[in-house]
């Protein structure tokens, strides 16, 4: 009974190890909240995120609170748009992701301005 202690210390080390190697990726997220000029939360704002490298797109839309979250984005280098009806879309580059990085990007939306050509 004694070789038993170490079997079972031997399994869950290689648990353990075999655990934090799953969970070890080339993976990151990008999240933030999407605001008006007044600090006011926008609902329903559609974000897309794009590899600059590899060109992939992933899509997310603002929830209530204006909550957006790409939760699994690849490790690179994305420019993100966000576009919301009587706004002007914004487009901030360059946003870095790296592994096991939880960016937290804040945006502010400008109102969109109108123009009324005279006649």
């Amino acid at each position: 009974m004694k070789w038993l202690a170490p079997t079972r210390l031997g399994l869950l080390a290689f648990f353990f190890a075999a655990s934090a190697f799953a969970q070890s990726s080339d993976e990151g997220s990008i999240e933030g909240f999407i605001t008006d000029p007044s600090d006011a939360v926008i609902s329903g704002v559609n974000l897309t995120a794009q590899n600059i490298h590899t060109a992939a797109i992933y899509h997310a839309v603002t929830d209530g609170d204006g909550r957006f979250r790409f939760l699994v984005l690849p490790v690179g280098t994305y420019d993100v748009t966000a576009e919301h009806p009587g706004f002007a879309t914004l487009v901030d580059r360059d946003i870095e992701v790296t592994v096991g990085a939880k960016v937290n990007l804040p945006l502010t939306l400008p109102v969109a301005l109108s123009f009324v050509a005279p006649f």
